[in-house]
């Protein structure tokens, strides 16, 4: 299985963002489809529901490269906004993984 190395968090010191997003793309985005698809296999059957794979293209930056990139767990397969899901992600320092509510989702009142 791939794992994040110090290569990886070296991405965030490349300058220029088409230079660090050749980097994510290359180095860092296989890793999470790899790990997100395991994690997604393993919280199925808890969470009584299919996950789909998200990862970030952050394709509205123009100018500066991202401090950060991530990828999500969701049960939607569309996107990952507007309902409560898992992001796994990385940055120059650490990585993480979250349980998160974006911009009033989906059944908030349920929530």
């Amino acid at each position: 299985m791939l794992m994040f190395t110090e290569k990886e968090f070296a991405a965030f010191e490349v300058a220029g963002l088409d230079e660090r997003m050749a980097v994510i793309r290359a180095q860092i985005q296989p890793i999470f489809q790899e790990l997100d698809t395991y994690f997604a296999e393993q919280l199925a059957p808890e969470l009584g529901t299919e996950l789909f794979v998200h990862i970030a293209q952050h394709r509205r930056r123009t100018v500066y490269p991202p401090e950060n990139t991530w990828s999500a767990l969701s049960p939607n397969k569309r996107g990952y906004k507007m309902q409560p899901h898992f992001q796994l992600g990385i940055c120059g320092d650490y990585v993480f993984m979250w349980l998160s509510f974006i911009d009033n989702p989906k059944n908030e009142k349920q929530i």
